[in-house]
């Protein structure tokens, strides 16, 4: 009879929590960090070692197959978002909306103050497509040019157009991290960004100042330097058509965010009036329309024979649902280990313990930032913190009498912080790759990063940015 009795589900020692956290730090941080193997294998790893840490805590099979389950449907329409963007980058492209854009960006460029605009121009860009890497590899990288051509420091110069770059992240509406750490935190987009509107504001004052500075230090005005932005412009003009109609479906797109319509709905929606603009306006066929919105706009087929700048080739073989895959199977790989995590019950003892009797918001807030920043140490990735941030913070901070909305934005800053600052980021090392500088060379002048998560602590600090849960239910 006594192997009949049902075994009861505990909830893990110290020693238990501790160590499955430590093993996962350890086999991402070593794994991915140091030997540079897949993130997502590490995560899988990681995910098996918690099944057998939670079936040690007599959960059984069906327990864990429904907490990764429930977890994976928490952010269902992260998935769909994710997918939109690859949609809508591909569409702006063949409606000539992207392109054009960048062209007109590129033609505002002042030679004297190029150090400033490169943060001003390539930060539009990034809002306005959500996409830090098609920001990097196309404004970014002629706004990088002119600054080389006159001789301004490279790693200053590619400090400005990375920090541009990744702007969005922080608070563009089409952005997949910004996204993603609103549905894990549950709570929209909008109210996210009017969150992050406060700490990012006084961040990007400083930066502009700071980049204006180094601009008037460093400067000097140079006809030569327009003449490599001059031929990107003519070759936009002599491939698209640079009508003013072509912004109407980025303004859909912006107007349709204005009005607080559904992700989901602004990206598929103004990327099906993109996609119908690159037919009327420049004169793609439908065939090839559906298939690039599905695997990326590629010049080999739309411009085939056709010689162009490299600048506009990298600007324009890029985006499709399919370019979205991978960060797709990175979210189920993510979610899958969270999930397990969350079955184990490990938030719940690492919450206990060192979340213990913290009543001041500031402390709160101080101990949150520094708890991402440990995780965000060893993943290298500013995914697993924004979805990881919501399990381990929301609960502090609703015991606190605080509002755990907060949780998002230290998981965002925290997390882009650890991501760019890492010898071991893939993100670090592409940035820097794209315009030949290492991260030493950039990242002490990137400023942006750091300063964001330590306004935002030091703002909860002065009792600013702290919403109670009585103020959000009274709302």
């Amino acid at each position: 009879m006594r192997n009949n009795i049902k075994k009861v589900k505990r909830n893990p020692s110290i020693i238990e929590a501790y160590s499955t956290i430590l093993f996962m730090l350890l086999v991402i941080g070593v794994g991915n960090g140091y030997l540079g193997m897949d993130l997502k294998m590490m995560l899988i790893i990681c995910t098996v070692f918690n099944m057998f840490m939670a079936y040690s805590c007599h959960a059984t099979w069906n327990d864990i197959q429904d907490g990764i389950v429930k977890k994976i449907t928490s952010m269902g329409t992260c998935f769909y978002i994710l997918l939109g963007i690859g949609f809508l980058v591909s569409t702006f492209i063949m409606s000539g909306t992207l392109p054009v854009l960048v062209s007109w960006l590129a033609a505002l460029i002042s030679p004297k103050y190029v150090i400033l605009l490169s943060f001003v121009l390539v930060g539009i860009l990034s809002l306005a497509i959500g996409s830090s890497f098609a920001a990097m590899g196309t404004l970014g990288v002629v706004m990088f040019s002119v600054a080389s051509v006159q001789g301004l420091p490279a790693g200053i110069s590619a400090a400005a157009v990375i920090c541009g770059a990744w702007l969005g992240q922080y608070i563009s509406p089409v952005a997949d991290i910004v996204n993603c750490a609103a549905s894990a935190n549950k709570i929209s987009v909008n109210q996210y960004m009017k969150d992050m509107a406060a700490p990012l504001g006084i961040s990007v004052a400083i930066t502009i100042i700071f980049f204006f500075i180094m601009g008037l230090r460093y400067g000097t005005a140079s006809t030569e330097a327009m003449s490599g932005v001059q031929g990107f412009i003519n070759d936009v003009k002599a491939n698209f058509n640079s009508s003013a109609l072509v912004m109407i479906p980025l303004v859909l797109a912006i107007v349709l965010s204005i009005l607080q319509v559904n992700t989901v709905t602004v990206l598929f929606g103004s990327g099906f009036v993109a996609l119908i603009f690159g037919i009327i306006m420049q004169d793609f066929n439908f065939h090839g329309c559906i298939n690039a919105a599905y695997s990326g706009f590629s010049t080999d087929i739309f411009y085939a024979g056709i010689e162009m700048t490299n600048e506009l080739s990298n600007l324009l073989n890029r985006g499709g649902i399919f370019s979205m895959a991978d960060p797709v199977l990175f979210l189920l790989c993510a979610l899958a280990c969270v999930g397990t995590l969350d079955v184990i019950g490990v938030f719940d003892v690492v919450q206990k313990t060192l979340f213990r009797n913290v009543k001041s918001a500031g402390k709160l807030n101080v101990i949150s930032m520094i708890c991402i920043l440990l995780f965000g140490l060893c993943t290298a990735d500013p995914y697993p913190p924004a979805i990881v941030g919501a399990d381990l913070l929301n609960k502090p901070f609703a015991e606190a009498g605080y509002d755990p909305r907060k949780a998002a934005i230290i998981s965002q800053t925290g997390g882009l912080l650890t991501t760019m600052s890492l010898p071991w980021s893939f993100c670090a090392w592409y940035s820097g790759n794209v315009y030949g500088v290492t991260l030493g060379q950039y990242f002490p002048y990137a400023i942006l990063f750091w300063l964001v998560p330590v306004v935002v602590v030091v703002l909860s600090l002065l009792g600013i940015g702290n919403p109670k849960l009585k103020e959000n239910a009274a709302m």
